[in-house]
């Protein structure tokens, strides 16, 4: 397993840059661009694992939709109306009843993203920025990696 752990402080402009286009009008364009460079006709899941998250999905299921081709949160049992606001998001839904906890929320997103070139997950409480997926991407691609690890802690 290859580790991508830390971001040189050079390259936080290119991140605060990445972050701010992906709110411009010409965003349609800057994602066709850089999944061209690396990620040519791959189809990407983001798999978001979820437990009364109400406050955080939408907006983290809109965000991660502008990356990726299908986002897939499951629900690990939720008491709130994360289920609801996902949905409302765009986001597939699956759904545990009981809180079975995160490896098999994510065992479960896994399955269900079967046919996917690129398998990403993020955590659903807003944590991680949906804008690095083309830099995770990018990098793990020039590496040929078949699997990656990052983290926002720097």
């Amino acid at each position: 397993m290859v580790s991508v752990n830390y971001v040189p402080i050079k390259e936080f402009k290119v991140k605060n840059e990445l972050f701010l286009t992906s709110f411009s009008p010409r965003f349609q364009q800057e994602k066709e661009i850089c999944r061209s460079k690396e990620a040519v006709c791959q189809k990407i899941t983001v798999v978001l694992p979820a437990f009364n998250e109400k406050v955080s999905i939408g907006s983290t299921v809109l965000h991660t939709k502008r990356y990726a081709d299908r986002v897939i949160m499951v629900d690990n049992g939720s008491s709130d109306r994360t289920v609801e606001i996902a949905e409302k998001a765009g986001a597939e839904v699956i759904v545990h009843e009981t809180n079975k906890g995160k490896g098999m929320a994510l065992k479960t997103g896994f399955e269900a993203a079967e046919g996917s070139d690129i398998l990403v997950t993020m955590d659903s409480d807003g944590q991680h920025n949906p804008a690095d997926i083309p830099i995770w991407l990018s990098r793990s691609l020039k590496a040929k990696q078949i699997w990656s690890t990052a983290s926002g802690m720097v």
